[in-house]
């Protein structure tokens, strides 16, 4: 076996001894295993973060190791709260594994081209040279930054291969988010990893949700805020509620889940969530509005039929799933709960090792919302 996954929920009150605990599983779990890359993720408020990721470090000190804080975990299917996961790689797996981490995105500008330049110079080519068919970019970033969006365009406009990836959470606490790399702990930072497997492998995009005809296009918004004043020129709460059918009054975190907005390309949703009313009728987004874009407003549907329906079709157009990286939206956890579907969903993953985390925002080229991005290898 080329992959293993390894987690468990945490024991103790003390972040301390958490992490000590998590460190001695992945021993146990993996004595036999020989591990070329670990990629885990755990929260900040109940794991020392810094404990863990020196803890990993030395434990596999031939690996290379990375990962994230979560708002929760997703280990072998299952919604973990208070819990660590970890996948690891054995040595066998990439061709090519490279990993470039910074921190303080937010207040360097050139924090972005060091990590880019730092992955030129590890892989010996430029980025734009790479083929897409070939190589996988994997980034993890601090999901409280304001600079995620930025960043990933900017990713998209150097590079010709496809970045998934998300960023990280802390359990809803909305307070502080990390990312880890080879033994550090970055604040408002991120990781770039660049992949070439050996073997065959894909990327999933799920989204459980049916686009409607109903349209609004934003015709004020305060970009740096995340806010939409107006749709069509109207009061954008007033809009959205009415086009949905319920009154502004009755705007509610489910209503915004339930109704999604999207932007729409070649067919496909891209969906950018609503987070809370604002002001005096304004929308906050959790990603960035654009004077101008036209959203469709799309409607949720069950999770688990849909998440095993494209997980078979990759399974079939790469010949077999061996593991599977999971990252998905805080706002599908919160869905699976609210309609009961966890058990259902969990099973998709049944017969093979997974990992992952829920994240504050999902990368499949740019960012988006309500979205699982998961990578299948073979």
């Amino acid at each position: 076996m080329d992959y293993r996954s390894v987690g468990g929920v945490f024991t103790s009150s003390d972040p301390g001894e958490n992490a000590r605990e998590a460190v001695g599983r992945l021993r146990a779990g993996l004595a036999d295993f020989p591990v070329g890359a670990l990629l885990f993720f755990a929260p900040p408020s109940s794991c020392d973060s810094r404990l863990l990721a020196a803890g990993i470090r030395d434990a596999f000190p031939e690996a290379k190791t990375f990962g994230c804080s979560g708002a929760g975990v997703i280990h072998d299917g299952m919604l973990l709260d208070n819990a660590f996961t970890a996948m690891a790689f054995s040595a066998g797996v990439f061709e090519t594994l490279e990993i470039a981490a910074v921190g303080g995105i937010d207040s360097n500008p050139l924090a972005l081209d060091q990590a880019l330049g730092d992955l030129r110079t590890r892989l010996g080519r430029d980025l734009l040279d790479l083929d897409y068919r070939e190589y996988l970019g994997f980034v993890l970033i601090d999901g409280l930054s304001s600079s995620m969006e930025p960043i990933m365009n900017r990713i998209g406009d150097l590079t010709n291969i496809l970045f998934t990836g998300g960023c990280a959470g802390d359990e809803l606490k909305f307070e502080k988010t990390l990312v880890y790399a080879n033994g550090q702990v970055y604040e408002n930072g991120m990781v770039i990893a660049v992949m070439r497997p050996r073997g065959k492998w894909g990327v999933i995009k799920s989204q459980s949700v049916v686009p409607g005809d109903q349209t609004l296009t934003a015709t004020r918004v305060e970009e740096d805020r995340n806010v939409i004043w107006e749709f069509d020129g109207k009061p954008a709460a007033q809009a959205f509620a009415d086009a949905i059918g319920v009154a502004a009054e009755d705007l509610t975190p489910e209503k915004f889940s339930e109704c999604p907005l999207a932007l729409m390309a070649d067919g496909q949703p891209f969906i950018r969530s609503i987070a809370t009313p604002v002001g005096d009728g304004g929308l906050r987004l959790y990603l960035r509005p654009a004077r101008g874009l036209r959203y469709v407003i799309a409607r949720t549907k069950d999770l688990a039929p849909e998440t095993r329906a494209d997980v078979e079709a990759k399974r079939r157009e790469i010949g077999g799933i061996s593991a599977i990286v999971n990252i998905s939206c805080i706002l599908r956890k919160l869905q699976m709960i609210r309609d009961g579907s966890v058990e259902a969903h969990s099973e998709v993953f049944a017969g093979f090792p997974s990992a992952g985390f829920f994240s504050f925002g999902e990368i499949f080229i740019g960012l988006v919302n309500q979205t699982a991005t998961m990578v299948a290898f073979a």
